[in-house]
């Protein structure tokens, strides 16, 4: 249950970004009670966001969330076609991530385990970060962000989470 959670508290970390700003954001969430903190770095373009979230090196996971909207059965579908994402920074080689579906408040998000790599090439990108949905061989959703503040706020998350260097 903490997984649409933290989905759903993601979509309200995109939303309050602003849809004029492309910067990219970090926050730390987590309570009292629980001495794992989550780390969040995103990123929104319009409806559309991505980022990474992590509690330790060993659970690194890249979130691409769209506006369209899901439902339960079609969710189910879609699992089972077993969807990747594509994520492409600057002119690095893309990754193609085995992912799985999730429906927090209606709308679709993606979200997969992801190599430290990612976030290395996330911390020295210097032009854009691309994303879409692959299904059936078929792209979908294909979006460019900005990396503006990647630099810093994945390096934090990195850091926080104990991500590799290597």
């Amino acid at each position: 249950m903490k997984r649409p959670i933290l989905t759903a508290a993601l979509i309200a970390l995109a939303v309050t970004a602003g849809q004029a700003s492309a910067q990219w954001l970090h926050q730390e969430q987590g309570s009292a009670f629980d001495a794992q903190k989550t780390q969040i770095a995103l990123t929104s373009q319009g409806q559309y966001a991505v980022g990474l979230r992590c509690t330790g090196a060993d659970d690194l996971t890249v979130i691409f969330i769209t506006p369209e909207a899901i439902d339960q059965d079609s969710l189910k579908m879609l699992n089972i076609a077993a969807p990747e994402i594509l994520v492409r920074i600057d002119q690095n080689a893309p990754y193609a991530i085995k992912a799985e579906g999730d429906n927090p408040e209606g709308k679709l998000t993606l979200h997969a385990a992801a190599p430290p790599s990612l976030a290395r090439e996330l911390i020295a990108a210097t032009s854009s970060i691309s994303v879409a949905a692959r299904l059936l061989g078929s792209l979908y959703h294909e979006k460019e962000f900005s990396v503006r503040g990647s630099t810093g706020s994945v390096t934090k998350l990195a850091n926080l989470c104990g991500l590799p260097n290597e």
